[in-house]
């Protein structure tokens, strides 16, 4: 599955540069512009009892204008997920999830300055733990519990307000069981707030 979702990304991402690159003299087709990002996230597990686990991610981007009114931009970012939970006994925990996340917008520029998004993503798990809510303290690793790897869709808007600084808002929601459990399937889901500044 990795290998696949690998190959899959490599060659889209073959694909739209390549179409970015055959734009004639008269396009609006500009080099790509790097980039950094990050904000607060607000994230959630579905299926699993509890509250949303308010965090933060950060990360870097590569922006590709292919004409006036599409972009691509593939990201690579920190992201810091999971739930807060209670355990049986009524202490309050949290499963914190901390992923690499790459993902592939596709962004639609209907004004200048306005933009809406969307495009797949694929997660590499880094660090599974429960920990204590109020205290951060008595973590407990449950590596052994969770996939590795995590897909996922996104979906978003944002606003440049100047050629190197914009805003933006973006949804995730999970396509894949991310326990190894056989119970009720349960799926990232998260919303990103943040800023993003390119060079």
């Amino acid at each position: 599955m990795k290998r696949i979702m690998l190959g899959a990304s490599i060659v889209a991402l073959a694909m739209i540069m390549n179409t970015s690159n055959a734009q004639d003299s008269k396009s609006h087709y500009t080099m790509p512009k790097m980039g950094i990002k990050g904000g607060l996230s607000l994230t959630g597990i579905s299926n699993f009892e509890g509250d949303q686990r308010v965090t933060a991610h950060a990360g870097i981007f590569v922006h590709h204008t292919i004409n006036k009114n599409w972009c691509f931009q593939p990201e690579l970012l920190y992201s810091a997920q999971g739930q807060k939970y209670m355990t049986d006994e009524g202490q309050k925990r949290v499963l914190a999830l901390d992923y690499i996340q790459a993902p592939f917008m596709m962004q639609y520029y209907p004004a200048k300055r306005f933009y809406v998004e969307m495009g797949p993503q694929v997660g590499l798990l880094i660090n599974s733990k429960t920990k204590n809510a109020p205290t951060g303290e008595d973590k407990i690793a449950v590596d052994g519990g969770y996939r590795k790897v995590d897909l996922g869709v996104n979906a978003g808007l944002g606003v440049n307000f100047t050629d190197h600084f914009g805003i933006y808002g973006r949804y995730t929601q999970g396509l894949v069981d991310v326990t190894k459990s056989s119970e009720a399937y349960k799926l990232n889901t998260g919303v990103q707030i943040g800023a993003a500044v390119r060079f």
